[in-house]
């Protein structure tokens, strides 16, 4: 079992494209700024990183995903806590879980974006693109080997 601080990741629609959210302005990290889903540990409801991520998806976007669905997972140090992990996730959604997902809490609005899209974006958050642009770099690797 990893427990980590939090846990963020990248949902991929069946067209490739991913779920970004713009955070509050009155949050205190990256106020404003867009992000892919995700958040915070919770040590009574949490057991591994992959429940983290499918319980913050429920409670941002309404969607219930089944944590056996991850197809990727790295730990990274805190940015903020020293010593402390977080992690990185991908998952890719069905075209019905696409079309139901709603900004529940957490987000001014939502939206899917390219993922060149969201890497080069000047406003969004700088270390989910840094993670999001190694997940691509594994994917490309993967690809080569197999």
């Amino acid at each position: 079992m990893t427990e980590c601080l939090g846990v963020k990741g990248a949902l991929f629609a069946p067209d490739g494209r991913i779920v970004s959210i713009q955070r509050t302005s009155d949050t205190d990290t990256f106020p404003g700024l867009w992000d892919v889903p995700g958040g915070g540990w919770d040590a009574v409801k949490d057991t591994t990183p992959a429940e983290c991520f499918t319980r913050e998806v429920r409670e941002e976007l309404g969607l219930e995903l089944d944590p056996r669905r991850i197809t990727y997972e790295r730990l990274y140090p805190s940015l903020k806590h020293a010593g402390k992990l977080v992690c990185f996730v991908a998952m890719d959604i069905t075209e019905q879980e696409a079309a139901a997902i709603e900004l529940l809490e957490e987000g001014l609005q939502w939206r899917f974006v390219e993922i060149g899209e969201y890497l080069a974006c000047e406003q969004a958050v700088e270390p989910m693109q840094q993670r999001l642009q190694d997940y691509m770099s594994h994917l490309a690797h993967v690809a080569v080997a197999s």
